[in-house]
């Protein structure tokens, strides 16, 4: 699943054999050739790309490589 276009960045393996489904979205910027800016993620600014990803996976992680957030998809959907 991994692999598909438009698909989280990578599927990290579980020991109980279900994978886990990591979104990783850019700490820094570019804001000209010479100058880069630290963007903070906001989850609920991906809460549709997460939906997608909690259709097909029980566990997401989002993170902008700072701050790291986990949903489940039985809690999302409740």
């Amino acid at each position: 699943m991994g692999n598909r276009e438009g698909w989280v960045d990578f599927m990290l393996p579980d020991s109980q054999g279900e994978p886990m489904a990591l979104e990783l979205k850019p700490l820094f910027q570019r804001d000209g050739p010479d100058a880069l800016r630290r963007h903070d993620a906001i989850p609920k600014n991906h809460f549709p790309q997460v939906k997608k990803y909690l259709r097909d996976q029980q566990y997401l992680v989002l993170t902008d490589l700072r701050t790291a957030w986990f949903f489940s998809a039985a809690g999302f959907f409740l």
